[in-house]
Protein backbone atom coordinates (compact mmCIF):
# COMPACT_ATOMS: atom_id res chain seq x y z
CA UNK A 1 0.00 0.00 0.00
CA UNK A 2 1.31 3.30 -0.93
CA UNK A 3 -0.04 6.41 1.44
CA UNK A 4 -0.56 4.71 -0.37
CA UNK A 5 -1.46 2.91 2.73
CA UNK A 6 -3.67 0.00 2.68
CA UNK A 7 -5.55 -3.28 1.48
CA UNK A 8 -7.32 -5.86 -0.11
CA UNK A 9 -10.83 -6.98 -0.30
CA UNK A 10 -11.28 -9.75 -2.93
CA UNK A 11 -10.59 -9.10 -6.48
CA UNK A 12 -12.51 -6.10 -7.19
CA UNK A 13 -10.27 -3.39 -5.35
CA UNK A 14 -7.06 -2.21 -6.68
CA UNK A 15 -4.94 -1.49 -3.40
CA UNK A 16 -1.16 -0.07 -2.81
CA UNK A 17 -0.29 -3.51 -2.37
CA UNK A 18 -1.32 -5.02 -5.49
CA UNK A 19 0.57 -4.55 -8.54
CA UNK A 20 -0.93 -0.63 -9.97
CA UNK A 21 -1.99 -1.45 -13.10
CA UNK A 22 -0.80 2.08 -13.72
CA UNK A 23 1.04 4.78 -12.88
CA UNK A 24 -1.83 7.26 -12.58
CA UNK A 25 -0.58 10.34 -11.59
CA UNK A 26 -1.71 12.65 -14.04
CA UNK A 27 -4.59 10.38 -15.37
CA UNK A 28 -7.29 13.03 -13.58
CA UNK A 29 -6.66 15.45 -16.90
CA UNK A 30 -8.20 12.37 -19.45
CA UNK A 31 -10.80 11.70 -16.50
CA UNK A 32 -12.17 15.62 -16.66
CA UNK A 33 -12.44 15.33 -20.55
CA UNK A 34 -14.79 12.64 -19.87
CA UNK A 35 -17.07 15.24 -19.08
CA UNK A 36 -19.53 14.79 -16.06
CA UNK A 37 -22.38 13.38 -18.54
CA UNK A 38 -23.81 12.09 -21.61
CA UNK A 39 -27.15 12.22 -23.20
CA UNK A 40 -26.64 9.26 -25.25
CA UNK A 41 -28.88 6.49 -24.03
CA UNK A 42 -27.74 3.27 -23.22
CA UNK A 43 -28.84 0.45 -25.04
CA UNK A 44 -30.23 -2.82 -24.14
CA UNK A 45 -29.85 -6.67 -24.83
CA UNK A 46 -33.03 -6.38 -27.47
CA UNK A 47 -31.31 -3.31 -29.13
CA UNK A 48 -33.86 -0.71 -27.36
CA UNK A 49 -33.04 2.26 -25.56
CA UNK A 50 -32.50 1.40 -21.33
CA UNK A 51 -32.66 4.98 -20.45
CA UNK A 52 -29.97 7.78 -20.16
CA UNK A 53 -26.45 6.70 -19.32
CA UNK A 54 -25.71 7.38 -15.79
CA UNK A 55 -24.25 10.71 -14.20
CA UNK A 56 -20.47 10.60 -14.08
CA UNK A 57 -18.89 12.37 -11.10
CA UNK A 58 -15.10 12.61 -11.01
CA UNK A 59 -13.41 11.60 -7.63
CA UNK A 60 -10.05 12.37 -6.84
CA UNK A 61 -8.41 10.30 -3.79
CA UNK A 62 -5.22 11.16 -3.12
CA UNK A 63 -4.16 8.67 -0.80
CA UNK A 64 -3.21 5.94 -2.99
CA UNK A 65 -4.45 2.05 -2.37
CA UNK A 66 -7.19 2.89 0.23
CA UNK A 67 -10.58 0.91 -0.60
CA UNK A 68 -13.13 4.09 0.92
CA UNK A 69 -13.11 5.49 -2.63
CA UNK A 70 -14.29 2.41 -4.36
CA UNK A 71 -16.32 0.86 -2.31
CA UNK A 72 -18.01 4.43 -1.68
CA UNK A 73 -18.18 4.50 -5.92
CA UNK A 74 -19.88 0.86 -5.26
CA UNK A 75 -22.48 2.30 -2.91
CA UNK A 76 -23.72 5.47 -5.01
CA UNK A 77 -24.12 3.08 -8.02
CA UNK A 78 -26.39 0.76 -5.92
CA UNK A 79 -28.16 3.45 -4.35
CA UNK A 80 -29.04 5.49 -7.38
CA UNK A 81 -30.19 2.58 -9.40
CA UNK A 82 -27.03 3.21 -11.42
CA UNK A 83 -28.37 7.17 -12.21
CA UNK A 84 -24.93 8.16 -10.71
CA UNK A 85 -21.65 6.47 -11.20
CA UNK A 86 -18.59 7.45 -9.29
CA UNK A 87 -15.23 7.39 -11.35
CA UNK A 88 -12.15 7.47 -8.44
CA UNK A 89 -8.98 8.85 -9.24
CA UNK A 90 -6.65 6.91 -6.84
CA UNK A 91 -3.51 7.98 -5.74
CA UNK A 92 -4.57 11.70 -6.88
CA UNK A 93 -1.27 14.09 -6.57
CA UNK A 94 0.49 11.18 -4.56
CA UNK A 95 3.49 12.43 -5.70
CA UNK A 96 3.55 15.65 -4.81
CA UNK A 97 3.89 14.47 -1.06
CA UNK A 98 3.67 18.62 0.29
CA UNK A 99 0.45 19.21 -1.69
CA UNK A 100 -1.43 16.44 -2.42
CA UNK A 101 -4.58 16.29 -0.30
CA UNK A 102 -4.91 20.13 0.01
CA UNK A 103 -4.59 19.93 -3.69
CA UNK A 104 -7.60 17.47 -4.02
CA UNK A 105 -9.43 19.88 -1.66
CA UNK A 106 -8.93 22.67 -4.21
CA UNK A 107 -9.83 20.83 -7.28
CA UNK A 108 -13.24 19.78 -5.60
CA UNK A 109 -13.78 23.25 -4.48
CA UNK A 110 -12.97 25.07 -7.84
CA UNK A 111 -15.27 22.34 -9.57
CA UNK A 112 -12.24 20.91 -11.58
CA UNK A 113 -13.70 17.27 -9.66
CA UNK A 114 -17.11 17.14 -8.23
CA UNK A 115 -16.24 14.25 -5.52
CA UNK A 116 -13.41 14.07 -2.80
CA UNK A 117 -12.17 11.65 -0.36
CA UNK A 118 -9.49 13.14 1.94
CA UNK A 119 -8.20 12.09 5.27
CA UNK A 120 -9.10 14.85 8.20
CA UNK A 121 -5.84 15.82 9.02
CA UNK A 122 -5.95 17.60 5.83
CA UNK A 123 -8.83 19.93 6.76
CA UNK A 124 -6.84 22.23 10.14
CA UNK A 125 -4.29 23.96 7.04
CA UNK A 126 -7.98 24.70 5.72
CA UNK A 127 -9.51 26.31 8.88
CA UNK A 128 -11.73 23.86 10.00
CA UNK A 129 -11.06 22.82 13.12
CA UNK A 130 -14.54 20.33 13.76
CA UNK A 131 -12.18 16.95 12.73
CA UNK A 132 -9.18 17.60 15.08
CA UNK A 133 -10.80 15.91 17.63
CA UNK A 134 -10.51 12.90 15.42
CA UNK A 135 -6.58 13.36 14.81
CA UNK A 136 -5.27 14.43 18.69
CA UNK A 137 -2.82 12.25 19.81
CA UNK A 138 -3.60 9.30 21.41
CA UNK A 139 -7.39 9.89 21.58
CA UNK A 140 -8.47 7.17 19.52
CA UNK A 141 -6.23 4.42 20.56
CA UNK A 142 -7.47 1.64 18.28
CA UNK A 143 -9.67 0.76 15.54
CA UNK A 144 -12.76 -0.14 17.43
CA UNK A 145 -12.96 3.07 19.49
CA UNK A 146 -13.00 5.00 15.90
CA UNK A 147 -15.64 2.54 14.53
CA UNK A 148 -17.67 3.85 17.25
CA UNK A 149 -16.85 7.32 17.08
CA UNK A 150 -17.59 6.99 13.06
CA UNK A 151 -21.04 5.04 13.96
CA UNK A 152 -22.32 7.66 16.59
CA UNK A 153 -24.14 10.71 16.31
CA UNK A 154 -20.52 12.58 16.87
CA UNK A 155 -19.62 11.85 13.22
CA UNK A 156 -22.81 13.39 11.74
CA UNK A 157 -22.14 16.18 13.98
CA UNK A 158 -18.34 17.08 13.06
CA UNK A 159 -19.89 17.18 9.18
CA UNK A 160 -22.84 19.22 10.04
CA UNK A 161 -21.12 22.86 9.78
CA UNK A 162 -18.88 23.51 6.39
CA UNK A 163 -20.22 25.67 4.40
CA UNK A 164 -16.96 28.04 4.77
CA UNK A 165 -15.51 25.73 3.31
CA UNK A 166 -17.65 25.44 -0.25
CA UNK A 167 -18.33 22.44 -0.24
CA UNK A 168 -20.86 19.92 1.07
CA UNK A 169 -19.94 16.71 3.22
CA UNK A 170 -21.38 13.38 2.38
CA UNK A 171 -20.08 11.40 4.99
CA UNK A 172 -16.74 10.24 7.32
CA UNK A 173 -14.92 6.68 5.94
CA UNK A 174 -11.95 4.73 8.40
CA UNK A 175 -8.82 4.50 8.32
CA UNK A 176 -5.73 2.52 9.64
CA UNK A 177 -4.36 3.26 12.50
CA UNK A 178 -0.59 5.01 12.55
CA UNK A 179 2.13 4.30 14.76
CA UNK A 180 5.98 4.70 15.32
CA UNK A 181 8.42 2.57 13.13
CA UNK A 182 12.10 3.48 13.88
CA UNK A 183 14.91 2.86 11.24
CA UNK A 184 18.03 4.65 13.09
CA UNK A 185 17.03 3.51 16.30
CA UNK A 186 13.79 2.20 18.63
CA UNK A 187 10.96 4.84 19.00
CA UNK A 188 9.43 3.54 21.90
CA UNK A 189 9.81 6.24 24.47
CA UNK A 190 9.50 10.24 24.47
CA UNK A 191 13.56 10.30 24.49
CA UNK A 192 13.88 8.18 21.51
CA UNK A 193 11.67 10.62 19.68
CA UNK A 194 14.65 14.20 20.77
CA UNK A 195 15.83 14.93 17.58
CA UNK A 196 14.70 12.11 15.61
CA UNK A 197 13.71 13.29 11.83
CA UNK A 198 10.41 11.88 11.61
CA UNK A 199 8.85 11.28 8.44
CA UNK A 200 4.96 11.94 7.84
CA UNK A 201 2.27 12.86 5.69
CA UNK A 202 1.81 16.87 6.23
CA UNK A 203 -0.68 17.46 8.94
CA UNK A 204 -1.27 20.82 11.57
CA UNK A 205 -1.63 18.69 14.39
CA UNK A 206 0.42 15.47 13.55
CA UNK A 207 3.09 17.81 13.47
CA UNK A 208 2.65 19.83 16.58
CA UNK A 209 2.19 16.18 18.57
CA UNK A 210 5.64 15.42 17.04
CA UNK A 211 7.19 18.30 17.77
CA UNK A 212 5.89 18.29 21.30
CA UNK A 213 7.99 15.38 21.29
CA UNK A 214 10.99 17.16 20.35
CA UNK A 215 10.92 15.26 16.84
CA UNK A 216 11.42 16.94 13.72
CA UNK A 217 8.30 16.36 11.37
CA UNK A 218 9.55 15.73 7.42
CA UNK A 219 6.99 15.59 5.14
CA UNK A 220 6.05 12.48 2.56
CA UNK A 221 3.25 10.73 1.66
CA UNK A 222 5.76 7.81 1.20
CA UNK A 223 4.07 5.96 -2.01
CA UNK A 224 7.43 3.91 -2.38
CA UNK A 225 9.43 6.50 -1.58
CA UNK A 226 12.62 6.12 -0.28
CA UNK A 227 12.61 6.77 3.36
CA UNK A 228 15.88 4.94 4.83
CA UNK A 229 17.39 8.76 5.17
CA UNK A 230 14.58 9.24 7.77
CA UNK A 231 14.98 8.09 11.84
CA UNK A 232 11.10 7.20 11.33
CA UNK A 233 8.46 7.28 10.34
CA UNK A 234 4.49 7.89 11.39
CA UNK A 235 2.26 5.78 9.14
CA UNK A 236 0.38 2.16 9.58
CA UNK A 237 1.11 -1.33 9.43
CA UNK A 238 -0.18 -1.28 5.36
CA UNK A 239 1.88 1.39 4.43
CA UNK A 240 5.10 -0.25 6.40
CA UNK A 241 4.09 -3.94 4.46
CA UNK A 242 3.08 -2.25 1.11
CA UNK A 243 5.75 -0.40 0.46
CA UNK A 244 8.30 -3.25 1.36
CA UNK A 245 9.93 -1.08 4.18
CA UNK A 246 10.72 -3.71 5.86
CA UNK A 247 14.12 -3.46 4.22
CA UNK A 248 14.52 -0.66 6.25
CA UNK A 249 12.42 -0.26 9.43
CA UNK A 250 13.58 -2.51 12.50
CA UNK A 251 11.09 -1.51 14.68
CA UNK A 252 7.21 -0.51 15.14
CA UNK A 253 5.89 0.46 18.28
CA UNK A 254 2.46 -0.67 17.29
CA UNK A 255 1.01 -0.61 20.93
CA UNK A 256 1.23 3.27 20.90
CA UNK A 257 -1.78 4.18 19.18
CA UNK A 258 -1.05 7.56 17.81
CA UNK A 259 -4.37 8.40 15.53
CA UNK A 260 -6.52 7.17 12.66
CA UNK A 261 -6.61 8.03 9.07
CA UNK A 262 -9.79 9.05 8.55
CA UNK A 263 -11.41 10.34 5.52
CA UNK A 264 -14.24 12.62 4.91
CA UNK A 265 -16.12 12.34 1.70
CA UNK A 266 -17.20 15.52 0.48
CA UNK A 267 -18.84 17.01 -3.11
CA UNK A 268 -18.64 20.22 -5.01
CA UNK A 269 -22.08 22.46 -3.89
CA UNK A 270 -22.42 23.28 -7.07
CA UNK A 271 -22.01 20.23 -8.72
CA UNK A 272 -24.52 18.84 -6.56
CA UNK A 273 -27.00 21.52 -7.31
CA UNK A 274 -27.09 20.43 -10.14
CA UNK A 275 -28.09 16.67 -10.07
CA UNK A 276 -31.49 15.94 -10.52
CA UNK A 277 -33.85 15.30 -7.43
CA UNK A 278 -32.87 13.27 -4.88
CA UNK A 279 -29.24 12.80 -5.99
CA UNK A 280 -27.90 15.00 -2.71
CA UNK A 281 -29.29 12.10 -0.64
CA UNK A 282 -28.30 9.40 -2.77
CA UNK A 283 -25.02 10.44 -2.04
CA UNK A 284 -25.09 10.56 1.92
CA UNK A 285 -26.95 7.36 2.11
CA UNK A 286 -24.08 5.95 -0.50
CA UNK A 287 -21.43 7.46 2.53
CA UNK A 288 -23.53 5.68 5.40
CA UNK A 289 -23.51 2.58 3.45
CA UNK A 290 -19.95 2.75 2.97
CA UNK A 291 -18.97 2.55 6.24
CA UNK A 292 -19.14 -0.87 7.28
CA UNK A 293 -17.79 -3.21 4.44
CA UNK A 294 -15.12 -0.54 4.56
CA UNK A 295 -14.29 -1.41 8.05
CA UNK A 296 -14.24 -4.79 7.41
CA UNK A 297 -11.98 -4.28 4.48
CA UNK A 298 -9.61 -2.34 6.30
CA UNK A 299 -9.99 -4.99 8.98
CA UNK A 300 -9.22 -7.62 6.73
CA UNK A 301 -6.20 -5.67 5.18
CA UNK A 302 -4.66 -5.29 8.68
CA UNK A 303 -4.89 -8.91 9.58
CA UNK A 304 -2.87 -9.58 6.66
CA UNK A 305 -0.31 -6.93 6.38
CA UNK A 306 0.30 -7.79 10.14
CA UNK A 307 0.94 -11.77 9.30
CA UNK A 308 3.24 -10.66 6.32
CA UNK A 309 5.66 -8.30 8.14
CA UNK A 310 5.49 -10.93 11.22
CA UNK A 311 6.45 -13.52 8.74
CA UNK A 312 9.05 -11.25 6.94
CA UNK A 313 11.00 -11.29 10.00
CA UNK A 314 12.95 -8.16 9.41
CA UNK A 315 10.72 -5.93 11.19
CA UNK A 316 10.59 -6.41 14.88
CA UNK A 317 7.53 -5.34 16.70
CA UNK A 318 8.77 -3.57 20.60
CA UNK A 319 6.28 -3.00 23.54
CA UNK A 320 5.98 0.35 24.98
CA UNK A 321 6.04 -0.20 28.74
CA UNK A 322 2.97 1.26 30.90
CA UNK A 323 5.65 3.87 32.14
CA UNK A 324 6.74 5.05 28.87
CA UNK A 325 2.71 5.42 27.65
CA UNK A 326 1.98 7.41 30.67
CA UNK A 327 4.98 10.27 29.13
CA UNK A 328 3.93 10.07 25.54
CA UNK A 329 0.72 11.41 27.07
CA UNK A 330 2.71 13.98 29.66
CA UNK A 331 4.67 15.48 26.46
CA UNK A 332 1.30 15.22 24.74
CA UNK A 333 -0.26 17.84 27.12
CA UNK A 334 0.48 20.87 25.17
CA UNK A 335 -1.21 19.99 22.19
CA UNK A 336 -4.35 19.10 23.80
CA UNK A 337 -3.95 22.58 25.97
CA UNK A 338 -4.19 24.06 22.06
CA UNK A 339 -6.48 22.25 20.77
CA UNK A 340 -8.87 23.09 23.77
CA UNK A 341 -8.70 26.75 23.34
CA UNK A 342 -11.20 25.55 20.20
CA UNK A 343 -14.51 25.59 21.46
CA UNK A 344 -15.67 22.52 18.90
CA UNK A 345 -12.68 20.52 19.84
CA UNK A 346 -13.07 20.82 23.36
CA UNK A 347 -16.46 19.59 23.24
CA UNK A 348 -16.01 16.73 20.80
CA UNK A 349 -13.22 15.47 22.54
CA UNK A 350 -15.19 15.70 25.83
CA UNK A 351 -17.67 13.17 23.45
CA UNK A 352 -14.98 10.34 22.59
CA UNK A 353 -14.23 10.18 26.19
CA UNK A 354 -17.63 9.89 27.08
CA UNK A 355 -18.12 7.21 24.63
CA UNK A 356 -14.98 5.67 25.46
CA UNK A 357 -15.92 5.17 28.86
CA UNK A 358 -19.12 3.24 27.68
CA UNK A 359 -16.68 1.03 25.97
CA UNK A 360 -15.62 -2.67 27.16
CA UNK A 361 -12.56 -2.17 30.42
CA UNK A 362 -10.32 -4.21 28.46
CA UNK A 363 -9.43 -2.22 25.23
CA UNK A 364 -8.25 -4.76 21.97
CA UNK A 365 -5.25 -5.97 21.95
CA UNK A 366 -2.72 -4.29 20.00
CA UNK A 367 -1.35 -5.29 16.73
CA UNK A 368 1.58 -7.69 17.61
CA UNK A 369 3.12 -10.66 16.00
CA UNK A 370 1.70 -13.07 18.73
CA UNK A 371 -2.03 -12.55 17.53
CA UNK A 372 -1.54 -13.07 13.51
CA UNK A 373 -1.01 -16.21 11.63
CA UNK A 374 1.72 -15.81 9.41
CA UNK A 375 0.34 -16.60 5.44
CA UNK A 376 1.24 -20.26 4.16
CA UNK A 377 3.25 -20.26 0.91
CA UNK A 378 2.88 -23.25 -1.12
CA UNK A 379 6.14 -25.26 -0.90
CA UNK A 380 7.83 -25.97 -4.08
CA UNK A 381 6.53 -29.59 -5.97
CA UNK A 382 8.40 -32.68 -4.67
CA UNK A 383 6.66 -35.41 -6.49
CA UNK A 384 4.18 -35.79 -9.27
CA UNK A 385 0.94 -34.17 -8.86
CA UNK A 386 -2.28 -35.93 -9.69
CA UNK A 387 -4.64 -32.96 -10.32
CA UNK A 388 -4.87 -31.13 -13.46
CA UNK A 389 -6.69 -28.09 -15.08
CA UNK A 390 -7.85 -27.26 -18.61
CA UNK A 391 -4.90 -24.25 -18.43
CA UNK A 392 -2.14 -26.35 -17.06
CA UNK A 393 1.40 -25.47 -18.97
CA UNK A 394 3.46 -22.19 -19.44
CA UNK A 395 1.75 -19.58 -21.15
CA UNK A 396 2.88 -15.86 -22.65
CA UNK A 397 1.64 -12.73 -23.60
CA UNK A 398 3.78 -9.77 -24.86
CA UNK A 399 2.90 -6.15 -24.34
CA UNK A 400 4.79 -2.74 -25.59
CA UNK A 401 3.81 0.06 -23.56
CA UNK A 402 1.65 1.45 -26.50
CA UNK A 403 -0.29 -1.41 -26.72
CA UNK A 404 -0.93 -0.71 -22.74
CA UNK A 405 -1.77 3.11 -23.21
CA UNK A 406 -4.32 1.96 -25.61
CA UNK A 407 -6.35 -0.39 -23.78
CA UNK A 408 -6.77 1.89 -20.90
CA UNK A 409 -6.89 5.26 -22.71
CA UNK A 410 -4.16 6.45 -20.51
CA UNK A 411 -0.66 8.70 -21.46
CA UNK A 412 1.73 6.09 -22.18
CA UNK A 413 4.16 8.31 -19.82
CA UNK A 414 2.13 7.68 -17.01
CA UNK A 415 2.49 3.90 -17.34
CA UNK A 416 4.73 2.10 -15.41
CA UNK A 417 7.26 -0.74 -16.67
CA UNK A 418 5.92 -3.26 -14.24
CA UNK A 419 2.61 -3.29 -16.62
CA UNK A 420 3.89 -4.12 -19.82
CA UNK A 421 6.62 -6.39 -21.67
CA UNK A 422 6.84 -10.35 -21.57
CA UNK A 423 4.71 -12.09 -18.99
CA UNK A 424 4.70 -15.43 -18.74
CA UNK A 425 2.53 -17.79 -16.55
CA UNK A 426 3.38 -21.18 -15.09
CA UNK A 427 0.21 -23.06 -14.15
CA UNK A 428 0.80 -27.01 -13.17
CA UNK A 429 -1.16 -28.94 -10.82
CA UNK A 430 -2.80 -26.35 -9.13
CA UNK A 431 0.41 -23.98 -8.40
CA UNK A 432 1.10 -20.89 -9.80
CA UNK A 433 4.55 -18.66 -10.90
CA UNK A 434 4.65 -15.73 -13.15
CA UNK A 435 7.67 -13.76 -14.57
CA UNK A 436 7.59 -10.32 -15.85
CA UNK A 437 10.27 -8.04 -17.55
CA UNK A 438 10.67 -4.78 -19.35
CA UNK A 439 13.65 -3.53 -20.28
CA UNK A 440 15.58 -3.53 -16.72
CA UNK A 441 12.39 -4.08 -14.51
CA UNK A 442 10.96 -7.71 -13.47
CA UNK A 443 9.08 -8.46 -11.43
CA UNK A 444 7.63 -12.24 -10.11
CA UNK A 445 4.83 -14.16 -8.23
CA UNK A 446 4.21 -16.88 -6.88
CA UNK A 447 0.89 -18.75 -5.71
CA UNK A 448 -2.01 -21.37 -6.15
CA UNK A 449 -4.84 -20.84 -8.94
CA UNK A 450 -8.19 -22.93 -9.60
CA UNK A 451 -10.34 -23.05 -12.30
CA UNK A 452 -13.92 -23.30 -11.92
CA UNK A 453 -15.72 -23.80 -15.51
CA UNK A 454 -14.95 -19.89 -16.87
CA UNK A 455 -13.28 -18.73 -14.22
CA UNK A 456 -9.54 -18.70 -12.85
CA UNK A 457 -8.40 -17.03 -9.61
CA UNK A 458 -5.13 -16.60 -8.68
CA UNK A 459 -4.37 -16.66 -5.25
CA UNK A 460 -1.07 -14.75 -4.63
CA UNK A 461 1.52 -15.97 -1.72
CA UNK A 462 5.21 -14.24 -2.71
CA UNK A 463 6.41 -11.71 -5.07
CA UNK A 464 9.18 -9.26 -5.66
CA UNK A 465 10.51 -7.33 -7.91
CA UNK A 466 13.97 -4.90 -9.15
CA UNK A 467 14.65 -2.04 -11.56
CA UNK A 468 12.89 0.95 -12.47
CA UNK A 469 8.80 -0.35 -12.04
CA UNK A 470 10.06 -3.73 -9.93
CA UNK A 471 8.34 -1.90 -6.72
CA UNK A 472 4.77 -2.48 -8.76
CA UNK A 473 4.78 -5.96 -8.31
CA UNK A 474 2.03 -8.44 -6.71
CA UNK A 475 2.29 -8.92 -2.94
CA UNK A 476 1.00 -11.85 -0.54
CA UNK A 477 -2.54 -12.22 -0.08
CA UNK A 478 -3.76 -10.20 -3.86
CA UNK A 479 -6.70 -12.37 -5.40
CA UNK A 480 -7.76 -12.16 -8.62
CA UNK A 481 -10.53 -13.83 -10.27
CA UNK A 482 -11.32 -13.79 -14.42
CA UNK A 483 -13.18 -15.16 -16.57
CA UNK A 484 -11.25 -17.44 -19.20
CA UNK A 485 -11.72 -19.21 -22.86
CA UNK A 486 -9.25 -21.08 -24.52
CA UNK A 487 -8.54 -21.73 -28.72
CA UNK A 488 -6.36 -24.36 -29.10
CA UNK A 489 -3.29 -22.71 -27.85
CA UNK A 490 -4.58 -19.44 -26.97
CA UNK A 491 -5.67 -18.37 -24.10
CA UNK A 492 -8.48 -15.40 -23.44
CA UNK A 493 -9.03 -13.91 -20.38
CA UNK A 494 -11.26 -10.80 -19.34
CA UNK A 495 -12.25 -8.65 -16.10
CA UNK A 496 -15.67 -10.25 -15.32
CA UNK A 497 -16.94 -6.81 -14.55
CA UNK A 498 -17.29 -5.37 -17.78
CA UNK A 499 -17.92 -1.74 -16.23
CA UNK A 500 -14.56 -1.58 -14.99
CA UNK A 501 -11.93 0.63 -15.85
CA UNK A 502 -9.25 -0.76 -16.56
CA UNK A 503 -7.64 0.97 -13.88
CA UNK A 504 -9.67 -0.98 -11.31
CA UNK A 505 -8.25 -4.88 -12.16
CA UNK A 506 -4.56 -5.76 -13.37
CA UNK A 507 -5.37 -4.78 -17.24
CA UNK A 508 -1.36 -6.13 -18.35
CA UNK A 509 -3.01 -9.28 -18.37
CA UNK A 510 -6.49 -8.90 -20.36
CA UNK A 511 -4.75 -6.39 -23.31
CA UNK A 512 -3.83 -9.25 -25.71
CA UNK A 513 -4.28 -13.88 -25.84
CA UNK A 514 -2.02 -15.35 -24.16
CA UNK A 515 -0.16 -18.49 -25.85
CA UNK A 516 0.87 -21.86 -25.00
CA UNK A 517 4.56 -22.06 -25.13
CA UNK A 518 5.11 -25.30 -22.70
CA UNK A 519 3.99 -28.10 -20.96
CA UNK A 520 3.73 -27.30 -17.44
CA UNK A 521 6.73 -29.04 -15.00
CA UNK A 522 5.63 -32.35 -13.85
CA UNK A 523 7.93 -32.16 -10.71
CA UNK A 524 9.06 -28.89 -9.60
CA UNK A 525 8.20 -25.09 -10.00
CA UNK A 526 10.91 -22.45 -10.16
CA UNK A 527 10.98 -19.99 -6.64
CA UNK A 528 12.51 -17.01 -6.70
Amino acid sequence: MRECDLPQLGSIFMTGRRRLTFCIAGVLGAVLAAGCSSTVGNVDKAGGRAGPEPIVLRAVQPVGGDPNGQIFANRVAEVSGHRLTVSVHDGWHATDWSTAETDAIVAVRSGAADIGIVPVRAWRAQGITAFDALVAPMEIGNRALEHAVLRSPIASDMVRDMSAAGVTPLGLLPGPISHFWGISGRLASPADLRGARIGTPPSVVSDRSLEALGAIPTPTYFNGADVSGFDGIVTSIGTVHGNEYEAVVSTGATDLALWPRSALVFVNTSALDALPSGSAQQLVAAARQALDPTIEAQDQSEEHDLASLCADGRTRLIPTSSTDLASFRDAFAPVYSWLTTDATTREFLRRIDRLKSTMADEPPEAPSCGSSTPPVRPAPWTAALPTQTALDGVWETVTTRAEQSAFSGTDPDLIEECNFGTIRWTLAHGVYDEVQSAGSTQTWATGTYSVDGNRLTLDITDGGGSGPGGRCHLHSGDEFTWQWSRYHDQLTIVWPDPTASPLEYPANYAVKPWHLIGDSPATVITTH
